[in-house]
């Protein structure tokens, strides 16, 4: 092609030369595309014996049945063989069924190619984009695959709607069928019918060419003499660009490339024009050579030279590139292959190829594949956040388009050096496509020297991701422990299970057989195990359904107590508790009801087991308004187990006093009236409470009730005033208003039933809390917990127990307490004049306790539960922070802390902040610093450090480094825990696709796995 360039450039004889030779050079180009010669003289009819066998070979099948059928989904070197007669194809459909016919054949099979569709026999070859084809058989068809089929229903795929709608005819106004038959054998010999496609209705398409650049283009105009009917050929070189107006999909196809052979129906003046009209069923065909670029919509091809057919929008390019824009992405994917065919307007299909996010260049690790797959299927979402769009017509809801990648015969290599092969991987197209999720590296005291993986169960098991559905399979190992495996996952959707409406759920089975001991703390250092195979299994899956009813399911089982702290300690301290139960709940206005079921599979923990169900009226008005009721009603059967005693008596363990080991029925109602009024500009609340309750084992295990009444009266009133003229820049001050409300509330609360006589059915505390106030008598109080420090008559003081819809009713004692607050908010506007908005640039909240009777209910003070809260928000993204409580007793609690916290928009946050924890015995600061931000757009870091000012001993440290590339994200964590005496680094690994987004949602999922917790 560079001689001929050369010879265009030269005399006019040498580009008539030049001109012949192109013409030849894309001859044999555009026929593979075409699939017809207008020269060709017609071939006699296709024979086929069906008394030979017939076979199919490809690379990879899919297999179900549907409506009696069985069908084959092909990909890749697809073939039909019998007797001398070969069909071939990229892409195949064949339908078989049983269908007794006249001749004696038992089968007919159906079998629709695409995609270098080639028919061979003896005497005539013929070469198309799509064929379907009838065949009736004595046998049915033998299939030779490389693999074995994948049983997986295929009708979402779109090369199989795209054959059902051609056999069934859904389009067959606009196709011309012909039949062939074999002379003389038309009862006995098989029938082969051709479908090919005819053109729509005729649109206006108008064309624009430019040059490429402000050089000039030479133009070589000419007719063909050699095609029925006569065509316009034009040859332009020296850079051109093409634009093709009018088409249905992308309104407008720019063709750029350094040489072009344009092929056209003759118009009536027969000459080069360099803008023309035309009707969108004549022919418009183009060869590119020489920098190709083709712009379709958001879709962008380069190749070095290729073929465009603007009449059936189908292009051949050979070095080709296409980045298409994925939507959910906000980006886009380059795939990139030796040979590339656009197949339809969304459809495209590279040999030899690889796909990867990389903006440029080749990228670090990419999937080269034998042929990808690259096309847009209707999928109807799991979930939808807002209504379907409908189609205007039927009314039906409308499937979305998804970009799809299928791919065969798969290496992941990283740069040139193949790590993994796959035979088959079809994912949408804003998945990477590799079955490794995740890889970690690290070392630490701990768990020694450690890899975990996790690797998508889908694309390892060759199967389809549904939407909204994640599945990883781990693989770990850990030096100092063992090894280890298991699998989780996650999903979201609607009307699963055949269940109407919203659903969500995620799992997790994990084993390893562990060979080590746990460190845990201080004290906990070198805790024996009790079993060297240790397993974890936990669902939880959440169901809301149309009418308003909301179903929970959660299975939750460990093998032992420490297993769930030590190898997912952040969850552990953090998140709901493992657990197995079955909940229901419904609220309609203001009632609501809801049911319980909870057994308990883990004996080591302080748990209650309930078969339980609760009824809410709220606020209901009676005496048109003058008074309100409200009421909660429980009825249920609870058997209150304690925590089994640690395997290890190295672990410290005291049992909690308020749960024993008893069960029975737990009877309770509380009804509420009150009576709300404004007193002037005070806002005045009386009410009345009364209870009655009963267990059916109480602290002794005999049967107790209990009633109480709790009455008391509410206020509060707000007084404000403004300052317009307070101005200040530098804070952001734009007129200053100052707001204090004063809240008051006393209430005086009788029981018949002192709190030590009732056991704590219901728990107030995780499970992490729990395992915590076991030790601390020991390690922290000399073995006797303080009854300053008993956590259920801090409850108590706090009036906790007494709200109408607590979840733990037992906590309430004869008391009488006046509750006084004092709050104050400064308040400023800020925003565009047009759009001023109000915010809180200060606030102040003062809260105090009295106790009338302070010998009974607050340790001999009648003032306690003394605090405060402080913030103020300098500016937009740094505010000062500070908070107290204490009381006043001897020995008290004296619990303080003040920090600074700024905020750089999305990109990252820095806190400092100093915090006291003091209490009889305990005494400690702890000075915190954390940060963590985007410093750029390839790098991300988070720190965080702890010490403790008044034992002079340093807590923990955490560094972690985050690379953004554009093929991986690569992390890196080093971490110190005095506390546990542990050291450690990690190194991970993460395929990335997409552009990252800023935002510290983003900063925390990409920094959270290395810096605390398993995963």
């Amino acid at each position: 092609m560079r001689g001929l360039s050369t010879l265009l450039r030269g005399s006019p004889l040498k580009r008539a030369c030049a001109i012949v030779l192109l013409a030849a050079a894309v001859a044999g180009l555009r026929t593979q595309l075409l699939g017809e010669d207008d020269a060709e003289p017609e071939l006699p009819p296709l024979s086929i014996d069906s008394s030979d066998e017939l076979l199919v070979s490809a690379d990879f099948a899919q297999e179900w049945v549907s409506h009696g059928e069985r069908i084959m989904l092909l990909r890749g070197q697809c073939r039909i063989r019998q007797g001398d007669t070969t069909m071939r194809s990229r892409q195949m459909v064949v339908w078989e069924r049983q269908s007794p016919a006249r001749d004696g054949s038992a089968w007919r099979i159906d079998v629709y190619l695409e995609d270098e569709v080639g028919i061979d026999s003896p005497g005539r070859s013929d070469i198309d984009t799509r064929r379907i084809v009838s065949l009736h058989t004595r046998e049915g068809a033998t299939f030779q695959l490389a693999r074995p089929a994948v049983s997986q229903d295929g009708s979402a795929d779109p090369v199989f709607r795209r054959a059902s709608s051609l056999r069934e005819g859904a389009d067959r106004s606009a196709l011309r069928p012909t039949e062939l038959a074999v002379p003389g054998q038309a009862a006995a010999g098989p029938e082969l019918r051709v479908v090919q496609l005819q053109p729509q209705q005729a649109q206006i398409r108008r064309i624009q060419i430019f040059p490429r650049s402000a050089i000039p283009y030479n133009v070589v105009s000419f007719q063909s003499p050699h095609t029925t009917p006569p065509e316009q050929v034009w040859v332009i070189t020296g850079g051109v660009v093409v634009l093709v107006h009018g088409l249905d999909r992308f309104d407008t196809v720019d063709l750029a490339a350094d040489r072009a052979v344009i092929w056209t129906r003759p118009d009536s003046e027969g000459d080069f024009r360099s803008e023309r009209l035309q009707s969108s069923d004549q022919p418009f065909q183009v060869y590119l050579e020489g920098n190709i670029v083709i712009r379709q919509g958001q879709h962008v091809l380069r190749a070095s030279h290729g073929y465009y057919d603007a009449q059936e929008e189908q292009a051949l390019l050979y070095n080709a590139e296409l980045k298409a824009f994925v939507p959910d992405l906000n980006g886009s994917i380059r795939v990139q292959a030796e040979r590339l065919r656009q197949l339809s307007r969304d459809s495209f299909h590279g040999q030899n190829a690889w796909v990867s996010s990389s903006v440029s260049g080749r990228p670090g690790y990419r999937l080269q594949s034998s042929d990808i797959f690259f096309e847009n299927r209707l999928t109807e979402p799991w979930m939808r956040l807002g209504p379907a769009p409908l189609d205007p017509l039927t009314g039906a809801p409308l499937a979305e388009p998804v970009p799809w990648i299928t791919t065969l015969n798969n290496t992941f290599r990283v740069e040139d050096y193949p790590l993994l092969y796959y035979p088959y991987l079809s994912a949408p197209a804003d998945d990477p496509g590799i079955p490794l999720s995740r890889a970690q590296v690290g070392n630490d005291r701990i768990f020694g020297f450690q890899v975990r993986t996790a690797w998508n169960m889908f694309k390892v098991a060759g199967l389809e991701e549904p939407p909204g559905v994640d599945w990883d399979l781990l693989l770990d190992y850990y030096s100092d422990r063992g090894p280890a495996v298991g699998t989780e996952g996650k999903y979201l959707g609607a009307d699963m299970f055949g269940l109407p409406g919203l659903a969500r759920g995620d799992g997790l089975l994990y084993y390893i057989h562990d060979t080590g001991f746990d460190r845990l703390g201080r004290g906990r250092n070198r805790l024996p195990l009790e079993d060297e195979n240790r397993f974890r299994a936990t669902w939880r899956h959440r169901q809301e359904f149309p009418s308003g009813l909301l179903g929970i399911a959660e299975l939750g089982y460990l093998t032992d107590r420490n297993f769930y702290e030590q190898y997912w300690e952040d969850e552990y301290d953090t998140q709901k508790d493992v657990e197995t139960l079955l909940y229901a709940t419904q609220s309609q206005d203001n009632a609501a009801w809801s049911a319980l079921l909870r057994p308990e599979l883990n004996d080591f923990w302080n748990t209650t087991q309930w078969l339980r169900g609760d009824g809410h009226v709220l606020s209901e008005p009676l005496f048109d308004g003058l008074l309100t009721w409200s009421t909660h009603t429980s009825a249920a059967y609870a058997d209150l187990h304690p925590a089994d005693r640690p395997f290890s008596p190295l672990e410290a363990y005291t049992p909690l006093p308020y749960m024993p080991d008893v069960e029975g029925g737990v009877l309770m109602t509380r009804h509420l009236l009150d009576a709300p009024f404004n007193l002037g500009p005070v806002q005045v609340v009386p009410y009345l409470m009364g209870e009655g309750a009963y267990w059916g084992e109480g602290m002794t295990g005999d049967a107790i009730d209990r009633y109480l009444y709790s009455a008391g009266v509410k206020s509060s009133f707000m007084v404000w005033r403004p300052y317009p003229w307070v101005q200040n820049r530098i804070f952001g001050l734009n007129g200053l208003a100052h707001k204090m409300v004063f809240e008051a509330g006393y209430s005086v609360t009788e029981a018949t039933r002192d709190l030590s006589e009732i056991a704590q059915y219901n728990p107030f505390d995780d499970i992490s809390q729990l395992h915590m106030r076991e030790r601390i008598p020991t390690t922290t109080f000399d073995g006797t917990l303080p009854a300053t420090f008993d956590p259920r008559f801090y409850a108590v003081r706090t009036g906790t127990g007494l709200d109408l819809t607590a979840p733990y009713h037992e906590l309430v004692e004869d008391q009488q307490l006046l509750q006084l607050a004092w709050r104050h908010r400064l308040q400023t506007k800020v925003g565009p004049p047009e759009r001023l908005r109000i915010k809180d640039w200060m606030l102040l909240d003062l809260e105090a306790s009295y106790f009338p009777n302070e010998d009974r209910d607050n340790f001999g003070e009648d003032f306690g539960l003394l605090g405060a809260r402080y913030r103020w928000n300098v500016g937009d993204r740094t505010s000062l922070l500070a908070g107290s409580r204490y009381d006043l007793f001897d020995d008290a609690q004296e619990l303080w802390d003040v920090g600074v916290l700024s905020q750089r928009s999305t990109r990252g946050s820095i806190y400092l902040g100093l915090r006291q924890v003091k209490g009889a015995t305990l005494d400690s600061k702890i000075v915190t610093a954390s940060y963590s931000y985007q410093m750029g757009p390839k790098w991300v870091s988070t720190f965080r450090t702890s010490f403790d000012l008044e034992a002079s001993q340093n807590r923990s440290q955490s560094l972690t480094i985050t690379r953004i590339g554009a093929d991986f994200l690569f992390h890196l964590g080093l971490n110190y825990n005095e506390n546990k005496d542990n050291a450690g680094v990690a190194f991970m690994i993460t395929p990335r696709i997409g552009p990252f987004a800023n935002g510290t949602a983003n900063l925390s999922s990409l920094t959270n796995s290395l810096s605390g917790g398993r995963r």
